[in-house]
């Protein structure tokens, strides 16, 4: 028993004292979080810089409002399906939303 803890104290020792095994043990735990750290402040930057996506609607029972909210803005358009769809085309807005 005595040289199983001689031998398991002597690989031990010459693990540890290389300079990788030192590295790898100081870098890998502060890695993780510097990665978790960099996409949460990419996406909340996206968030930021994200602009309002303005969808038309085109209700044709009368009876859903819509609320804006900070991403998207609803405008109501009149008329049928396929003047809405060229409205939508000939404009830069997001998309068309058809009830």
């Amino acid at each position: 028993m005595n040289k199983t803890l001689l031998i398991i104290q002597r690989e031990f020792l010459s693990r540890v004292k290389k300079k990788s095994f030192l590295i790898v043990t100081l870098l890998v735990p502060l890695i993780f979080p510097a990665i978790t750290g960099g996409v949460i402040y990419l996406m909340k930057k996206e968030n930021d810089n994200a602009e309002v996506k303005t969808i038309h609607v085109l209700d044709e029972n009368g009876n859903t409002s819509l609320a804006n909210t900070d991403k998207f803005n609803y405008v109501k358009v009149e008329g049928n399906l396929e003047q809405a769809k060229k409205t939508l085309q000939e404009s830069d807005d997001y998309a068309l939303l058809y009830i």
